[in-house]
């Protein structure tokens, strides 16, 4: 299998993983049981990877961009949730 291909494949994956829990974040508006410290060590991962593919390779870069702005929604959505309670 070509290398090229593999990593499309991979960082299409990685990307699909994180709809159905953004999906249900959004629908119930609820991150009782996202874990901060795990969602705050991806997000910083992935904002690190965008970073290191900026100039090497696009198709990746994008992709770790997409994940980390799907994980800085989830963050987001489990930061203020107590606020969102409250209202």
């Amino acid at each position: 299998m070509n290398r090229d291909l593999l990593g499309i494949v991979a960082s299409f994956l990685t990307v699909c993983s994180l709809f159905p829990q953004v999906l249900k974040v959004y629908q119930t508006q609820r991150t009782r049981d996202l874990s901060l410290g795990r969602y705050s060590m991806i997000f910083a991962g992935t904002s690190l990877w965008a970073v290191y593919f900026w100039e090497d390779n696009w198709l990746a870069f994008v992709n770790e961009a997409l994940c980390a702005t799907l994980y800085s929604y989830l963050l987001y959505m489990k930061l203020t949730e107590k606020t969102r309670e409250e209202s």
